[in-house]
Formats: C-alpha cells, structure tokens, sequence
C-alpha cells in the first residue's frame, strides 16, 4: 500500500489549512509556531474572517520530496563529564556494528547511562535523570552523545526533538515492559507518512486552542437595548437576528422616506388633535397655519425664480448688450454728426431734448410736417429763427442719426436691460407677510423655521450683490439658492397641517385611534432601528464571526483523521504487526498460554494496539503471566513494533533478562545475536551467565561483539 499517495487522494476533501498543513509536514516533518501562525490564518480565510491567505495545498511534486526510506542509525559513543548518578567523572563509552554488551554488576552504573540514553532516544515511559544525591556537590548533569546517520561522519546529540534523527534509535527497558503489557500503544515505527496523521491531528489541537481563544472575545453582544415597541417588525427583526439575517433586510427597515417620516409626524398629531378640548378652535389655526405655509412656498418659489442663475445671467447678458449697443451708437455718432458741435449732442439728455422738438412740432408748430420742417421759412423749433439752408441739412443729419437702426437697437437694450433689472431688484426678498409666516413656523417647526429664515438672509444678500454689480459694472458669481428642498418642506409641513385640520372635522373611532396607533409603532419603530442601524450591523458582523469561527473549529475536528489513520493503520500496519509478533513468540518460543495483538481503537489521529489473552481477553495480563513470561511479551512486542520500520537503526536493551530462568535467557540471548546481524544491538547488563551465553551466540553465528565493563565511579574495557 502507498500510504504517502492515499493520504495525497484524502487530502483532497480536507479542509484547505490542513491540506498546506500536510505539505509542510511532507517536506519538513514538522510544524512549528510560525506555521500554526500560517495555518490558522488560511482556516479563518476559508470561512470569511480575514482577507485573502497564500494556500499550497499537498500535491504529486511534494511526495517526491519525501526520502522513500529512513537512514539507518548508530550510536557511536556515550560521554559521561559529570552530574549524573554516580557515573564515574569524564568517561566515555564507545559502541561499534553488530552486538555491543556493557556490562556491570548491581549500582554500577549501568541505569544512569541508560538515562543518558533514553534522554535522546525513543523509548516507552519515561524515567528521571538524578545527579549524584550522594555528594555535596551535586552539580548539573552534563553528558554527550555521537552517532551516525547512513554513511555520514559522527555528528553531536544537542537536545531532544522529533526531527532529531537520533530519536529514531530504540529502548526497551523496565518502564517499557509494563507500558506493552498493561496499555494501549500506538505503533512508534510505521510505513512512511502514517505518522503524518499524528502530526496533522497535532496541529488540529493547536489552532482549535487559538481558535477558541479568538472566539470568546465575541460571546458577549454589545448591542444596546433598543426600546422598540413590541410586535412590529423592527422588532422581530431584532429578535431573530442570527448569523444568516441579510443586511439588506435591516437596510429595508431602516431607510425611510420623507413622505414616510411626514406621515410618522402626521399621525402624532392627530393622536394628540384627538384629545383636544376644542377641536374647532385647533381646526381653525391649522386652516390658517396652512395658508400661510402654503404662501410662504409659493414666497420661496419665486426668489428661487428671480434670483436664479438663469436670472442673473440673463441680467449680466443684457448689461453686456447695452454696452455693445452703446459702443456702436458711438461710433456712428462721430461718423454721422459734424465736427465743432456742442459737448453732449448726441447724448442721453440731448435725445430727451430732441424728442421734445419732435413732440412741439407733431402737435403744436408744424402738425401737416414730418419733423423736422425744413422747407422754406420754416423757423428752429427750439430759437424760432428762420432755418437756413445749413441749419436744415444739420436738422437732417441730426434725425438720421435718432432713427438710425443702430440707434434705435441701443434703445431698445437699454429698455430691455432697465425691464430686467426690476425683475430682479424690485421683489422683496423678506416682506411683512412673509416675517409673519415665519413666526407661524417658528411655533411650529423651529428647525424648519431656522432653516427657511437662514435661506431668505442669504438670497436677500445675494439679491443686494447682485443689484450693486450691476449698478456699478463689477462682477458677482453666479449660484443657484437651492431652496427646492426647503420649499418641498414648507409644501409638506402645510399639507401637514391641512391634514390635521380635516381630521378634526370628524370624530376618530376607537378602532381608527388602533390603526393609527399600530402604524405610528411600525414608523416609530423603524425610526429608532435607524438610530441604531451600525450597532445593530455591528452585531450582525459579531454573530456571522462566531457562526464562522465554529466554522473554523469545525475544521479542526480530528474524527475524520482518526477514522482514516484507522483505515490506513488496519490495512498497512495491522496486519503486518500481527504476524511480526506471532513470529517473535516462535522465535522466543513463547508457549505458556495464547496471546494475540488486537486493535484498540483510536484518538485524535492515533490508532492503539494492545496484548490481551486469546481466551480472556478482558483479564489483564499480569493477573495470570510470570515476571519472565511478561517480560519476553513486551520483548516480543518491541520486535514486532521495529518490524514496522522502514530502516534498521540502533536497538539498546537494559537488564533484558533481568529474573529470567535458564530457558527465557537462552531465547532471548538468541534473538539479540539474530538482530545483530542486521542492525547495532546495545546491551546492557548485569548477568554474567547471559554475557556469557551473548559471546557464545555471537561466536557461532560470525556476529561482531564488543564488550565493555564498568565498576561505581570508573570504567573498564
């Protein structure tokens, strides 16, 4: 089975964080702090609460980066300074191929090296590195381990880790015996990437703490009471706020109208209109109060009118035009009037003074003539003097000019200009009837009233800029008022009051007073969801993020793991260390009753073996096996479990068989001399029989054997 692409086919219906997390995990076998940091921000991304997380999920090209077996490792030596037990001072013990023998009698030290060992290595149960209690000077342990990795020069043992490859080499002591016997196990050595389930469920715990860490913060709502009137659907809509509530339901609620907010005013009117004492009286000043708002809009209207841009451009035009038209009446005076002629012929007064002559004589002097009557003996209009023939032709050309086209249009631009001026000047902006109707609002409505008086100030500025630019040639800018809104204001505040006041013509029922009531609570309602609206979007936002953070901590549920690692472990594991460990019970001829390697269940991406009896299987083991038989059980059980490597690294025994009779330490001693042959083989011992009996072995079958021996606080080869 290859457990590195079935994983690589699962993964892909795992959540995306744990899908990086298996690529981290196939390239670097490990995954430390800044990864979680990574991996949690990518989970919190897939479900909506952060911005978009760089993911590179497992794939073929990572597999490839996976070494396809372990190295194998060796120990190369022990170096004891000081601080450990009673080990001899600066001392060192060295370790070659095959089978290595260390032995010692009782309290030699044997134990304390073993410490030193475990310390780096992989063993079963854990035990306690003591210093020398015995002296006064109980310093700090201090010791050093080398070994080799394949073919590699010897490197130093710094600190323990899982990356460490010395974690590969393993220990079978005392601790180890009972943890095989009387519990579950998970199998340390497995097919490569079957320990990837451990790892990934690892890392499932760890973001589920920071997750949930994360996630208290929101458990409180921070929304203020609202005092919304029950039973209107502002209401309801707050009581069913949930993670899945659309905003844009709230922003239905809470976008109301101005005909919606007029009528909200309206109808709380006309509850208090209802409980007047005198209706008819109250009916009487809204008709008035109506009338005179209504007039204040039209008022408004027309300043907004006359003192439009429209309006004032049209009146700049046409001061532009008379300029022109001037200009023009100039130039054809100097053309057409001789020269040595009094200062101002031709002028606005001289025109008045012509046109004067021109009326004398149509209706008193000369009424059968066309003006001016220059025929023979006609007299001046003006000195009553016969008119010779140099005073006709000046009488003529001075007519030519008056009723010349050019003359005639800088008359009627002036006349245009001095029309358009009234327009503009003459309105009042704020008059008698309209101070009285501000007063009326200012009862009324004194925000509205504020608003209207503050507009009228500034057109009535306006309209004085705009009066002395013109006057006096100068420029004004030229803006629109804007009173649109306002004037839509006062219309609707004197629709308002009409409203009101045919109200009070008929008498309200109970069931009328209901339904206002009832829409007066939906409006009011609404109004004060609108007060409230980005607190309540604010704790829309705090329950999608808790809905998105059990998401997230959904997504770091390891049953689904556990269930695959099960899976995997039956089908590439099981099998195989059921027969390994059948073959290790022959090999140790282990006959005194039928044991058998069962599954146990899983946890948390783990998937447990234990012994149990073939005919008892809920009798603990130790109720009925010898301190021997249950010792060559876990030997058999650390055999079985090294066959699930994928590489022959080191093996140190401790005492292995410490109270064995002659028969167990003859299997034993044989089936350390087979492993031998394959792999480093420590052993540590205080039997001499069983030393003895290693050489022996190892004689007979061309098994390399080093010996060493070492006495309390010294060492001896």
């Amino acid at each position: 089975m290859d457990v590195l692409h079935t994983i690589l086919d699962w993964s892909k219906q795992r959540p995306l964080w744990q899908r990086d997390a298996l690529r981290r995990l196939v390239i670097t076998n490990n995954i430390n702090n800044a990864d979680i940091d990574t991996l949690t921000k990518i989970c919190k991304f897939t479900h909506g609460l952060i911005p978009s997380q760089h993911a590179i999920p497992l794939a073929e090209c990572h597999l490839q980066q996976k070494h396809a077996a372990e190295h194998q490792v060796n120990i190369v030596s022990v170096r004891h300074r000081h601080g450990v037990n009673r080990l001899a001072e600066n001392q060192t013990l060295h370790f070659g191929a095959g089978l290595n023998v260390v032995y010692g009698g009782n309290a030699a030290g044997k134990s304390g090296y073993i410490r030193i060992l475990k310390s780096a290595c992989r063993a079963r149960g854990t035990d306690t590195m003591l210093g020398n209690v015995l002296t006064p000077n109980n310093t700090l342990p201090n010791y050093s381990i080398q070994y080799t990795v394949g073919d590699g020069h010897p490197q130093k043992w710094e600190s323990r880790s899982d990356n460490e490859p010395i974690a590969q080499v393993s220990v079978f002591d005392r601790h180890s015996e009972a943890v095989y016997i009387t519990q579950k196990t998970n199998v340390a050595y497995r097919p490569l990437g079957l320990d990837l389930f451990d790892k990934l469920a690892q890392a499932c715990k760890s973001l589920r703490i920071r997750l949930e860490d994360e996630k208290q913060s929101l458990t409180v709502s921070r929304l203020p009471s609202l005092d919304i009137p029950d039973g209107t659907k502002a209401a309801n809509f707050i009581l069913s706020l949930s993670s899945l509530t659309n905003p844009e339901q709230l922003k239905l609620l809470t976008t109301l109208s101005s005909d919606e907010l007029d009528r909200l005013h309206l109808i709380e009117q006309q509850l208090l209109d209802s409980k007047s004492e005198n209706p008819q009286d109250t009916q009487r000043v809204l008709h008035l109060q109506s009338e005179r708002f209504q007039h204040l809009a039209k008022h408004l209207t027309e300043v907004n009118n006359f003192l439009s841009a429209k309006s004032i451009e049209h009146a700049f035009h046409a001061r532009t035009l008379v300029s022109q038209r001037k200009s023009e009446t100039d130039t054809l005076r100097i053309k057409t009037l001789p020269r040595g002629l009094l200062p101002g012929t031709g002028s606005e007064t001289w025109r008045h003074m012509w046109e004067a002559a021109r009326q004398f004589s149509d209706r008193h002097a000369y009424q059968d003539h066309l003006f001016p009557h220059t025929n023979r003996g006609a007299q001046c209009i003006l000195c009553q003097i016969n008119i010779n023939s140099d005073a006709a032709t000046r009488l003529k050309h001075f007519e030519e000019f008056i009723t010349s086209s050019v003359e005639t249009a800088f008359q009627e631009a002036k006349s245009e200009f001095a029309y358009i001026r009234a327009k503009i000047e003459d309105p009042s902006v704020i008059d008698s009837v309209t101070k009285q109707s501000l007063e009326d609002l200012r009862v009324v409505d004194e925000n509205l009233h504020d608003e209207v008086r503050s507009s009228l100030l500034a057109a009535q500025q306006y309209q004085l800029d705009v009066i002395n630019a013109l006057a006096n040639g100068s420029d004004v800018i030229i803006r629109e008022l804007g009173l649109a809104i306002i004037i839509q204001k006062v219309v609707n505040l004197s629709n308002h009051q009409s409203s009101r006041a045919e109200a009070l013509q008929q008498t309200m029922t109970d069931v009328q007073k209901e339904a206002l009531t009832a829409e007066l609570n939906e409006l009011t309602a609404r109004r004060i969801l609108r007060d409230h609206e980005q607190a309540v979007l604010s704790e829309l936002d705090r329950l999608k993020r808790l809905a998105a953070y059990a998401l997230c901590i959904g997504d770091t549920d390891t049953r689904g793991i556990t269930a695959k690692n099960t899976a995997v472990t039956k089908e590439a594991v099981t099998q195989q260390l059921k027969i390994s460990f059948q073959n290790e019970l022959r090999e140790l001829k282990f006959n005194t009753a039928k044991v058998e390697l069962k599954e146990a269940g899983g946890q948390a991406g783990s998937f447990f073996h234990q012994l149990v009896l073939s005919r008892a299987p809920d009798v603990e083991l130790p109720q009925v096996l010898s301190e021997g038989e249950a010792r060559c059980l876990s030997i058999a059980s650390f055999f079985a479990e090294l066959s699930t490597a994928t590489g022959f690294s080191a093996v140190l025994f401790d005492d292995p068989v410490s109270s064995f009779d002659h028969r167990w330490r003859n299997n034993v001693a044989r089936r350390l001399v087979v492993e031998a042959k394959r792999r480093q083989v420590i052993v540590f011992t205080h039997d001499i029989v069983f030393l003895l009996l290693l050489r022996d072995l190892a004689d007979q079958t061309n098994v390399e054997m080093r010996e060493q021996f070492i006495r309390q606080l010294q060492i001896g080869s």
